[in-house]
C-alpha cells in the first residue's frame, strides 16, 4: 500500500480506536498527530524509497540489506518492543502513556492495510516467516502498483476522516453519552473524565419545565449534584431530569476534607464561610445552638446535612440557658438574606454584562475580518462606519463597590444583633448561680467537604 494511503488511514484507524479503547484525542494537538503520522508510516523505515526511509537513508539501508522488506519491522514483536520502550521513556520524561499507545496503534495501522495487499506480512518474524493477509482472494488484495484500487482505498479514508472528525474530537464514548444525555450517560461521562464537566440540564417540575447549567460534581445512576455560576446547589434526579448534555470545560475540582478538632462555634462559623459545602457533620461536647436560613434556632449536641446552598449559623449556649428562659433576636436574618439576594443579582447582571460585551468584540472582529476580505468599496464604508460604532460601546464596570458595601452592611447587622443578644445573655447570666460560672465552654468536633477549584 502507497505511503499516501498509509498516511491517510494511519491517521483515521488510530483516531477511531484511541478514541474508543482510550479516549485519546489524536487531533488535541499538533504533538499527537505528528507521532500519529510518523508511526503510521514508521514499518517502512526498512524500505529506501519510502518517505521514512528517505528521511533517515543510513540506518533504512542498513535495515533493508540486513532483513530486507517487509521483515522485522513488519512484525508484531517488534511493535511490542517498540512501544515497550517507548511507553518506559514517556513514563520516566512526561509521566503519561498516551504517546506509547497512539504510536502502538497507529504502527499496527500500518500492519493491517500491507496484510490487505497481494503480499501480506510476516507478523510473527523472526519467529515465522509465512505471511499474513487479511482478505483470502488474492485478486480482491491490493497489488503494488494498481492505482485504481488504491485511489478508491484513499477515497474512503478521507471520507471516513471527515465523517469521523468530530467523533475523534470528543471522543467516542463522549459522543456516544452526549447522543443520549441522560443521568444514566452523565454518570459514564463523569468516571472516565478528568475534569469538571458543564451539564445543560432539562428538568420537568409539574408543568414547568426549568433549563439551565452547572458543573456536575457528583453523578449517581439516578442522581446528579451540579454547581451553577452563583455557588448554588442544583440537584438532577431520574424522576424529574429529561436531559442532562455533558461538556467538558478543561478544568478541574477537588473535595477536601477539613478535619475540625476542638474548635469553637465562632472559629466553625470563620471555616465556613466562602466554601461551597458538600457536606458536614459536627459533635460538640454540649448543645450548641444552629440557625439555618428561614428556620428557627435550635439547640443539638450534634449536626449533619449536604450540599448546603446557605451555611448555617453556630452559637455557643451559655451554661443553664435554657431555650424557654432565652431566645436569641433573629429577626435582623431576614434583612442579612434580602441584602445577600442583592449581591447575588449585582453578580448576576455584572456575568450579563461581561457577556453582551464580549458579544459586540466578537463582531467587531468579526466586521474586521470582512473588511479586510473584500474589494468593495462601499461595502467598506458600510464596515468601518459598523465598526466605529461598535467601538464606541465601552467595557462595563463591574459593581465591586457596592457588593463591598453590602457584605460590610451585612457584618455590621450581624455585629450589632450578636452584641444586642450577647447584652441580653449577661442579663440572664447574671442571675445564674456562680458554681456554675466555670462551666465548660463549647467544643466541636467532626469534618467538612467543600469543592475547591484547581489552577
Amino acid at each position: 500500500m502507497t505511503a499516501i494511503n498509509h498516511l491517510a488511514g494511519g491517521t483515521v484507524f488510530t483516531g477511531f480506536f484511541a478514541s474508543i479503547f482510550m479516549g485519546i484525542n489524536i487531533l488535541s494537538n499538533p504533538i499527537t498527530l505528528g507521532v500519529t503520522i510518523i508511526s503510521s508510516m514508521l514499518p517502512d523505515i526498512d524500505h529506501i524509497k519510502s518517505p521514512i526511509g528517505k528521511s533517515v537513508y543510513p540506518l533504512a539501508r542498513w535495515i533493508n540489506r540486513k532483513y530486507g522488506h517487509r521483515t522485522i519491522t513488519h512484525g508484531i514483536p517488534f511493535m511490542i518492543v517498540l512501544t515497550i520502550i517507548a511507553s518506559a521513556i514517556e513514563t520516566v520524561f512526561l509521566n503519561s502513556s498516551h504517546y506509547s499507545t497512539i504510536i502502538a496503534i497507529a504502527y499496527f495501522s500500518h500492519l493491517v492495510f500491507d496484510m490487505m495487499t497481494l503480499q501480506g506480512v510476516p507478523l510473527l518474524y523472526p519467529f515465522s516467516k509465512n505471511p499474513f493477509v487479511l482478505i483470502g482472494s488474492p485478486e480482491n488484495r491490493i497489488r503494488s502498483g494498481d492505482w485504481k484500487k488504491e485511489g478508491v482505498v484513499f477515497c474512503i479514508f478521507i471520507a471516513s476522516g471527515m465523517f469521523m472528525q468530530p467523533l475523534f474530537e470528543k471522543g467516542f464514548w463522549t459522543t456516544y453519552n452526549q447522543s443520549f444525555a441522560t443521568l444514566t450517560h452523565l454518570r459514564s461521562e463523569f468516571q472516565k473524565t478528568e475534569d469538571a464537566l458543564k451539564v445543560t440540564y432539562q428538568i420537568q417540575q409539574g408543568l414547568e419545565t426549568k433549563h439551565g447549567t452547572g458543573i456536575c460534581i457528583e453523578s449517581t445512576e439516578n442522581d446528579a449534584w451540579l454547581i451553577d455560576s452563583i455557588g448554588q446547589w442544583i440537584h438532577l434526579n431520574i424522576e424529574t431530569c429529561r436531559r442532562s448534555f455533558p461538556e467538558h470545560t478543561g478544568k478541574k475540582f477537588i473535595i477536601e476534607t477539613h478535619t475540625l478538632i476542638n474548635i469553637s462555634p465562632d472559629s466553625l462559623n470563620q471555616i465556613l464561610q466562602n466554601k461551597t459545602i458538600q457536606s458536614i457533620e459536627i459533635q460538640g461536647n454540649q448543645n450548641f445552638q444552629i440557625t439555618e436560613l428561614n428556620s428557627f434556632p435550635k439547640s443539638s449536641s450534634s449536626y449533619k446535612a449536604e450540599y448546603l446552598n446557605s451555611i448555617p449559623y453556630f452559637e455557643v449556649i451559655p451554661p443553664n440557658i435554657q431555650r424557654d428562659t432565652f431566645i436569641a433576636d433573629q429577626s435582623y436574618k431576614a434583612q442579612i438574606e434580602a441584602l445577600q439576594r442583592q449581591i447575588r443579582q449585582i453578580w448576576r447582571n455584572d456575568k450579563s454584562a461581561v457577556m453582551k460585551y464580549q458579544a459586540v468584540q466578537d463582531q467587531i472582529q468579526n466586521l474586521k475580518s470582512q473588511f479586510k476580505k473584500t474589494e468593495d468599496i462601499t461595502l467598506k464604508q458600510t464596515l468601518i462606519e459598523e465598526i466605529k460604532e461598535l467601538e464606541k460601546i465601552k467595557a462595563p464596570q463591574k459593581q465591586g463597590n457596592k457588593v463591598e458595601a453590602l457584605k460590610t452592611e451585612i457584618r455590621k447587622i450581624r455585629r450589632e444583633n450578636r452584641l444586642k443578644n450577647e447584652v441580653k445573655r449577661q442579663e440572664i447570666k447574671s442571675a445564674i448561680a456562680t458554681s456554675e460560672s466555670n462551666r465548660q465552654s463549647t467544643q466541636i468536633l467532626g469534618f467538612i467537604k467543600f469543592v475547591s477549584w484547581q489552577n
